[in-house]
C-alpha cells in the first residue's frame, strides 16, 4: 500500500515520505494498539494465564493517543513539505530522479483495462465467498 499512498501524496503537492509516513503509521499505530489481536494479544494472555483480550479498555486508550500522534506528526511534516518542497527529507533524491511535481498522464480505459479489474474482482469474490 506504501505505493499507492506515495502516489496519493505526490498527487495532493507532498513528497513521497509524506505518502510512505501515512501507510506505515496507520498500519504500525494498529498493530501497536491492537486490542483484540488474536496473534499477540491473545497468545500472549494465553501464555501470562490471563483471561482472553482483557484489559481492551485500556489498550483502546493507548490507541486513540498513538494514533493521534502519528496523524498528527505526518500532518506537521506534510505541512512543512507544503511550504517548503526543500525540507523534505528525500527532496535531493527527487531531485535527481526528476520525479518531484510530475504531471500525471491519464490513459482511457480500455476493453482489456475492465478485462483485467473484472477478472481483479471475481477473485476477490472467489476467495471470499468460494
Amino acid at each position: 500500500f506504501v505505493p499507492i499512498g506515495v502516489i496519493i501524496a505526490r498527487t495532493l503537492g507532498y513528497d513521497a515520505m509524506t505518502g510512505a509516513a501515512m501507510v506505515i503509521l496507520g498500519a504500525a499505530s494498529g498493530f501497536i494498539g491492537g486490542m483484540l489481536n488474536p496473534f499477540t494479544v491473545g497468545v500472549a494472555q494465553t501464555v501470562a494465564e490471563l483471561p482472553m483480550f482483557s484489559g481492551w479498555g485500556l489498550r483502546s486508550i493507548i490507541y486513540i493517543f498513538i494514533l493521534a500522534a502519528a496523524i498528527g506528526s505526518v500532518m506537521l511534516y506534510a505541512r512543512k513539505v507544503k511550504r517548503n518542497p526543500k525540507k523534505s527529507v528525500v527532496y535531493a533524491l527527487e531531485q535527481e530522479e526528476g520525479q518531484s511535481h510530475k504531471a500525471i498522464e491519464y490513459e482511457r480505459f480500455t476493453k482489456r483495462n475492465a478485462c483485467a479489474l473484472s477478472i481483479i474482482a471475481l477473485t476477490i469474490l472467489f476467495n471470499d465467498y468460494g
